[in-house]
């Protein structure tokens, strides 16, 4: 097997990977050849300031999905030992269990076109999630919003007319403007779908200071309000450490210190209840 083709700009590998170019008989034979050795090749090779280069590279899993004499796709998953395992770390990853235990694995799928001196192409290189990380990682996304509502910002709100400003113990309530939810009861219904029941009552009926949000003749109303996120905070990158039965997990977070040399890592606590994940422990990050 022949392999060229390359870049000199290895910031990000997807942007890189059409780059790649090789020569094998037969379609099946390069999808494993791609799968099994290229494309680890092309990690490997990456500069070490790169965020996608590792040290390490093994296909641990393969599969055929469509062939012809001139295209092929397939999708397979390999263990890396990347230089920078922060960057890595995402929706489409997971934790090695059992005789992976402690090792990181990622699935990709990719497509590979013959051109006319005999050459296969990489045309289309794709994450594959991990269904249990990519699923929570959704709920995750819906549960910052939600959270934010309460301790970021405010549920979008209008103020065009005299009806649509109400005052309450001296604090002006402006109404809520969200597709679907209209009522207090809405917005407590949504939030059970996201969070456990204490951390609901902790958002809607605080102990110290005023509830943002109420309702007047059957409308949801809200004190406005804006903090602004961390700046210090950057890139997210989430990832399953435990698991009990497949229900109960500790879905962790962790944010890259802008400015600074490190990490920091954040456990919330979810649980699949009624076919939804339920966060137990939540907070927002920046």
């Amino acid at each position: 097997m022949d392999a060229v083709g390359g870049s000199d700009a290895y910031a990000e590998v997807n942007e890189d990977y059409r780059n790649i170019r090789f020569y094998i008989d037969g379609p099946e034979a390069a999808a494993l050849a791609f799968a099994k050795e290229v494309y680890g090749n092309f990690l490997l090779n990456l500069p070490e300031w790169s965020t996608h280069s590792v040290t390490k590279y093994e296909m641990i899993s393969f599969a055929l999905q469509t062939s012809s004499d001139t295209s092929v796709t397939a999708e397979f998953s390999f263990i890396v030992e990347p230089r920078q395992e922060i960057y890595f770390i995402g929706s489409n990853t997971q934790r090695g269990r059992d005789k992976y235990e402690g090792q990181l694995i990622l699935k990709k799928s990719f497509t590979l076109e013959k051109d006319n001196e005999g050459y296969w192409n990489c045309t289309q290189l794709q994450d594959v999630h991990e269904d249990l990380l990519y699923e929570i990682g959704e709920a995750y996304k819906k549960a910052v919003e939600a959270y934010g509502w309460f301790e970021l910002t405010t549920m979008p709100t209008a103020c065009d007319t005299d009806g649509d400003v109400r005052e309450h113990e001296g604090q002006q309530y402006f109404r809520v403007v969200h597709e679907n939810i209209k009522t207090l009861a809405d917005l407590e219904n949504y939030l059970r779908s996201l969070f456990s029941d204490d951390i609901v009552a902790n958002l809607m009926f605080p102990e110290e200071g005023k509830k943002r949000y109420r309702d007047f003749d059957g409308i949801l109303y809200a004190i406005p309000a804006d903090r602004g996120t961390d700046i210090s905070k950057g890139k997210e990158t989430y990832e399953v450490v435990q698991e009990s039965g497949n229900s109960r997990i500790i879905f962790r977070v962790t944010v890259e210190l802008l400015g600074e040399l490190g990490y920091e890592t954040h456990d919330f606590t979810c649980e699949k209840i009624d076919g939804r994940w339920i966060f137990s422990s939540f907070g927002l990050v920046r």
